[in-house]
């Protein structure tokens, strides 16, 4: 971390914020609420590399309304301000915060499920086979990317490389001015210094899925541009296969799976996973 890099100007984009559902700001349900057995309970939804809290809010309204479980969605560090800050966020912290995340959950709630997008995935891997989670479920897990560029990031970081992403921003004038300053920031090129950050939470993640041994879900999409869909599958049979008690595959989505086509139909399923 470079001090020198923080910004005065610096704020959190509205789209980035961390989001509480039926959870005041000190870890509380809310005064309407009566603590029974299902309140003993708790989810922990986890963003991916680049993305938002809000990607998730759909699907934890859902939760919240249907199960009526508390919700609690972090701010991974680095996201959800700008570039600058972007650049200056690397994988420790990341877990590190995911880590803190379960912690303060755990501290009024007795079991914590928890679920992850893409890279988010692979920090709820990570939770799980370090701490007791109820269960797991886990969306497009970025265990194997279609981006091979990754693999040389470890390397390309040191001469502070990027190149362009395949990422088509929609017309400026369809946009809100949050959520075009989020694309501006997280969307149009890739970063090698970012991904190499990346890349090492995938290695870790991968060396420790076998460690994982509570019930997981897992969600994908025939229609991902970013993970390698087949070879998650064939991977996490091998991993955790007798956990695996819930898979889905869909047709229409694309990476970010609950917050497209099918997002209803994934919060079904998260949903039903959960009960």
């Amino acid at each position: 971390m470079n001090y020198n890099q923080f910004t005065t100007t610096t704020e959190i984009n509205p789209l980035g914020k961390e989001l509480r559902f039926g959870l005041s700001d000190n870890n509380k349900l809310n005064k309407n609420q009566k603590r029974n057995s299902a309140h003993q309970k708790a989810v922990l939804l986890l963003h991916g590399f680049g993305g938002k809290t809000t990607n998730w809010q759909f699907i934890a309204k859902k939760i919240y309304s249907n199960l009526e479980l508390p919700v609690y969605i972090p701010r991974l560090p680095g996201h959800g301000t700008n570039l600058s800050d972007f650049l200056n966020s690397n994988a420790e912290q990341w877990l590190r915060k995911v880590v803190d995340s379960y912690l303060y959950l755990k501290s009024n709630y007795t079991e914590i499920y928890v679920a992850g997008l893409s890279m988010g995935g692979l920090l709820a891997t990570l939770l799980a086979a370090k701490f007791k989670v109820a269960k797991l479920s886990l969306i497009a897990p970025a265990f194997f990317t279609k981006n091979k560029f990754i693999v040389l990031t470890p390397f390309l970081k040191y001469f502070r490389y990027q190149r362009k992403s395949n990422f088509e921003l929609p017309a400026e004038d369809k946009l809100s001015p949050e959520q075009f300053n989020y694309h501006q920031n997280y969307s149009r090129n890739y970063y090698a210094q970012t991904l190499a950050e990346l890349y090492k939470i995938m290695r870790l993640a991968k060396k420790n899925v076998k460690k994982v041994n509570c019930p997981t879900q897992l969600i994908l999409t025939q229609n991902d541009q970013q993970v390698n869909t087949a070879q998650i599958k064939k991977f996490l049979h091998k991993k955790i296969g007798q956990f695996l008690i819930s898979e889905k595959t869909y047709q229409k989505s694309s990476h970010v799976i609950i917050n497209d086509l099918e997002k209803e139909r994934c919060a079904d399923d998260i949903i039903n996973f959960l009960k």
